[in-house]
């Protein structure tokens, strides 16, 4: 049978000739008889056993967990399937277009979904991802125009208040660059950068700095730092 369960085979035992391990008509195992000890119960062969319990602890693996021999409920615990289906239909949502809305309206879409914003005699795109239960809150990406002059933009609902949105914040991709792009809009992305930096050499290279004052490493890993953060947030200006 194409399934798990064993195929029969016949085996002498203590001179007997026997069929195991004994599977029943359907080919399942069987408790046999109890009116007719002609017809005994199934044999479990330890390879079967030995099957299951690894498909199990793959299957644990898979789902993130880490197999163990003493909890009952670890499957449980991680395959809820009224989860993993929600889970299911918030990927779907993400891309799925949901309308058109009006540009002055777009603070208030909070949806997961993919939408198109009517401008003056253009359409722009809207992608929104909701962090439902995250301070990162509804997360809104935004291309105001059709030429790579217009970069997207990105910015956030803190906690999903639509009356807390943070400023937006526009990616500088290569070919805008190459481009016509503004030098105003150049100025405001390198002034985020700015601020990213000076958090990431507060947090990060600032205390290398005073272990390298104390001489507790090398000036050189304090260097290094610097231009990692560097790296991690380039500037238009510097390229």
């Amino acid at each position: 049978m194409s399934n798990m369960y064993p195929d029969d085979k016949d085996i002498t035992i203590h001179g007997q000739k026997v069929t195991w391990p004994g599977m029943g008509a359907d080919g399942k195992f069987t408790n046999g008889s109890f009116d007719d000890p002609n017809i005994p119960p199934s044999f479990i062969p330890a390879e079967s056993m030995n099957l299951v319990l690894d498909n199990l602890g793959e299957l644990i693996k898979v789902l993130g967990g880490i197999p163990n021999n003493t909890s009952t409920t670890q499957l449980a615990k991680l395959l809820n399937i009224s989860t993993v289906f929600s889970q299911i239909d918030k990927l779907a949502s993400l891309f799925c277009f949901r309308k058109e809305v009006d540009r002055k309206n777009i603070n208030k879409i909070t949806t997961s979904g993919l939408y198109t914003v009517k401008g003056s005699g253009y359409k722009s795109g809207l992608i929104v991802f909701n962090f439902d239960g995250s301070s990162l809150g509804v997360v809104q990406i935004y291309k105001d125009g059709y030429k790579n002059t217009s970069p997207w933009k990105i910015r956030n609902a803190i906690d999903g208040n639509i009356h807390n949105w943070t400023s937006w914040l526009s990616f500088v991709t290569t070919e805008s660059r190459s481009s016509s792009y503004s030098r105003s809009n150049i100025r405001k992305s390198d002034n985020n950068i700015d601020t990213l930096r000076h958090q990431a050499y507060s947090q990060e290279a600032d205390p290398l700095f005073f272990k390298y004052q104390r001489g507790e490493i090398e000036k050189q890993e304090w260097l290094d730092k610097i231009s990692e953060i560097k790296e991690r947030y380039p500037k238009v200006a510097e390229n």
